[in-house]
């Protein structure tokens, strides 16, 4: 049976501020903008690849929200099952890259955010009937306890479904503990694999 998408990605993009040429934030009288979230850029990447891919989030219907899903559109990423909402805020992050021997440094400023809100009613089910693969990262789940619900309830329609699951553990310790995620089981698995990454 054909499907409609190849790739289903499910998570937070937000709007990066990065101060110019290597200057530190509190140096900044300006930012470049750009847009970054990991599931998104895995989009992005397969869209470029020639895949059909789609991706879900939910946001806020203001120019911050608009910024996101026109960027995402432009790279070929069906962005038509995002979820709007009239409250909370868009997540925004600012990275101060690093000049050796300083190394990158990322604020985060999402807490709050449309996306940490989302749940599982907020995502068409009929959605993972019409793609072959469903890709989550660990930090979704890092986001709220209902985001946590989420992937869990993400995840198990795709197993009853007979869905392929993709999942990449994708640590973030600026996001919660340790301890919390391994009682999750994300960095149980993050260890197993190898692919520790702490941002």
């Amino acid at each position: 049976m054909q499907k409609r998408y190849d790739v289903l990605t499910i998570g937070e993009t937000m709007i990066r501020f990065s101060p110019p040429r290597w200057q530190r934030l509190e140096q900044a009288d300006s930012f470049e903008v750009a847009v970054g979230g990991a599931e998104s850029n895995v989009a992005v990447c397969l869209s470029r690849l020639g895949l059909q891919v789609a991706w879900v989030s939910r946001l806020v219907d203001n120019p911050l929200g608009r910024r996101i899903v026109q960027t995402l559109r432009a790279q070929g990423v069906d962005v038509s099952h995002v979820a709007w909402s009239t409250t909370g805020r868009v997540g925004t992050f600012f990275v101060e890259f690093g000049q050796p021997p300083r190394p990158t440094n990322v604020v985060y400023d999402r807490q709050g955010s449309a996306m940490s809100q989302m749940t599982l009613s907020d995502l068409d089910s009929a959605l993972l009937d019409q793609t072959r693969l469903v890709h989550l990262t660990g930090i979704t789940p890092a986001l709220s306890p209902g985001c946590r619900d989420l992937v869990e309830g993400v995840f198990k329609m795709a197993v009853e479904r007979g869905v392929l699951r993709s999942f990449d553990v994708n640590y973030r310790a600026k996001l919660w503990l340790a301890a919390e995620a391994r009682a999750r089981g994300a960095t149980d698995r993050t260890v197993r694999t190898g692919a520790v990454r702490r941002r």
